[in-house]
């Protein structure tokens, strides 16, 4: 092979890796973005108006709610998720439940040695489940189930994978996403008022 010839074959083989480098990080990037569609200014309201009409949270909640934001420090995604819940009630303290205020209890699970047992201290009554990498949600939903607690997210595939609530955004609109089958397990009691304006999924 001549110089000249080298010369356009090497080229021509930082143009492909430079292509293939730049797709890839563009849609890695996309894959992040679509993980949590909806920002949480739209997720937070939709997601306390479903559970605003569960007939048994209010009863079992005593004195407030609390939401226990799970979440992995060490994972910028799913600390930005939770950073982002914080804000937006922090920024809209006005309570979605009537009478009953609301409490935020950031639980970061790569953090924790027993989960379950922090759930229980911190009284937790409703679970919200930020992007989680490399970790079981079977394993965290074995957990939040034994106690009974309601789980939700801003993740769409978690909610095909048995958390009881999600949003996601189908053609543009906010959309709200329902695991029948979960909302048994975790003895949620809700309406047709919300039913009616959400996407059913019935399997486990």
């Amino acid at each position: 092979m001549n110089r000249a010839m080298t010369t356009q074959f090497l080229s021509s083989t930082v143009v492909r890796l430079v292509v293939v480098i730049v797709v890839g990080v563009v849609s890695c990037s996309t894959a992040l973005a679509q993980s949590m569609p909806a920002p949480m200014g739209i997720q937070y309201p939709l997601l306390m108006k479903v559970f605003s009409a569960d007939r048994n949270l209010s009863a079992r909640s005593g004195n407030g709610i609390v939401i226990g934001v799970i979440y992995q420090r060490n994972v910028r995604e799913s600390a930005r998720a939770a950073h982002s819940l914080e804000e937006w009630v922090r920024r809209n303290p006005d309570s979605p439940f009537a009478g009953t205020e609301v409490h935020l209890v950031a639980l970061a699970i790569d953090e924790l040695s027993d989960l379950g047992q922090a759930l229980t201290r911190d009284s937790v009554d409703i679970c919200y489940i930020a992007p989680l990498r490399a970790s079981s949600l079977d394993t965290l939903l074995s957990v939040t189930r034994r106690l009974s607690l309601a789980t939700c997210t801003g993740v769409p595939e978690y909610v095909e994978q048995g958390v009881s609530v999600g949003v996601g955004v189908k053609a543009d609109h906010p959309q709200i996403l329902i695991n029948m089958f979960a909302t048994k397990l975790e003895t949620l009691e809700l309406g047709s008022e919300v039913l009616t304006l959400a996407r059913i999924y019935a399997k486990e």
